[in-house]
């Protein structure tokens, strides 16, 4: 057994360093990959800041603006998370990215009175998928795509509680051992694809999606 000292060690250094080796192994699979990313987040973050531009001292649509932010820059951190091989962070982050996506669409609708409920901490972000469904029609939202940001939500709703994905995230498939945070895993390499995959699918997504707020919030009366 490793001696105390040598383990207390290791922990902190995963605390307070970033494993650059991880990260090097990565984006040495993933660099194209990581480029689409930016582009599209790129186009979206442009978007949004041309929306944003628009509504100095109107507080409800300045509210509207902040959650659509936090949507941009909670998918750039999961893609960052991934990178870092923190997968686990990555997909609860993931998840919170796509519930300000279907928050930032409920909200976009004064008259459907979310935003109001969402700014007085009376309706929870983790039912945005939900309602959005339910309402996509007055939205002016395609539902076969909600459908596909559902199916998203409950896929990455395994790594905001304890599943066999967060146990199997720590665990060495390539070698005998186990994982203390950062990790990077030769025989993960399938399922690394599908998670950069998805999140540049949804980045081809997102200046669509600042479209979608814009166009809702500019019939509000």
């Amino acid at each position: 057994m490793k001696a105390f000292k040598e383990i207390q060690f290791k922990i902190r250094n995963e605390i307070i360093q970033e494993d650059l080796e991880v990260h090097k192994k990565f984006l040495e699979n993933y660099s194209i990959d990581v480029d689409k990313f930016s582009f599209e987040m790129a186009k979206a973050f442009q978007n949004w800041k041309s929306f944003d531009d628009t509504i100095e001292g109107e507080k409800e649509k300045a509210a509207v603006s902040a959650i659509l932010y936090s949507a941009i820059t909670l998918a750039i951190s999961s893609m960052k998370l991934l990178l870092s091989g923190n997968s686990v962070a990555a997909g609860n982050t993931q998840r919170q990215a796509l519930e300000s996506i279907a928050m930032s669409f409920l909200c976009s609708d004064n008259s459907l009175d979310f935003l109001n409920k969402f700014m007085n901490q009376q309706f929870s972000s983790n039912k945005a998928v939900k309602y959005v469904l339910k309402h996509h029609q007055k939205l002016n939202l395609n539902r076969k795509a909600l459908q596909i940001l559902e199916q998203s939500y409950k896929f990455y709703h395994n790594y905001s509680h304890l599943t066999y994905m967060t146990i199997s995230s720590f665990v060495s498939f390539s070698k005998e051992g186990l994982y203390v945070g950062a990790s990077f895993d030769e025989e993960k390499l399938s399922e690394y694809q599908k998670e950069v995959e998805a999140r540049v699918s949804l980045a081809s997504t997102f200046s669509n999606v600042v479209d979608g707020v814009k166009l809702n919030v500019s019939k509000w009366c």
